[in-house]
């Protein structure tokens, strides 16, 4: 949904990766996800000139979008420690689609994650970035994803 939303048309990673975004909903094993997608559509409350919408829009599935925040912390977890996360970890992660870089809550959240013993961060050119604190228990995690989702996600692991 971030390839075609119209705030983000001028990002240079949306538009080297949009084409292979659209040519992957063509895939047979992508049927499922892209009739899930139309299901959710729905027409947009702008509306044009003759008083009909203007286009479809698509609500924020929270829960889908924190498990995929969930999916990246752990996968990021075990990069960055070389170890799967044990059965009993506790991982929360809550995503947030209105925060920015220079907002105060975001440089609260890097403050809290200097205070940590031990750092990692990593950048996939301009789509995606995290930093994490790490400690022999509890590591936070911040990502954002195309500067229109940012995770905070915590793991606790004794």
């Amino acid at each position: 949904m971030l390839s075609i939303d119209v705030r983000n048309s001028k990002n240079p990673a949306v538009q080297f990766n949009l084409p292979a975004v659209l040519r992957s909903f063509q895939r047979p094993s992508a049927q499922a996800f892209a009739a899930y997608l139309a299901s959710k559509a729905e027409k947009s409350i702008v509306l044009g000139h003759d008083g009909a919408p203007m286009g479809q829009m698509f609500e924020l599935d929270k829960l889908r979008v924190n498990r995929t925040g969930r999916r990246f912390i752990e996968a990021l977890y075990y990069r960055e420690t070389g170890t799967a996360l044990p059965s009993s970890a506790v991982i929360r992660v809550e995503c947030n689609t209105q925060l920015r870089t220079i907002d105060a809550e975001f440089k609260e959240m890097c403050r809290a994650l200097a205070k940590f013993r031990e750092h990692r961060n990593a950048f996939v050119g301009t789509v995606f970035g995290y930093l994490a604190g790490l400690d022999s228990s509890y590591s936070l995690w911040l990502m954002q994803l195309y500067d229109s989702f940012v995770w905070l996600g915590t793991i606790e692991t004794g």
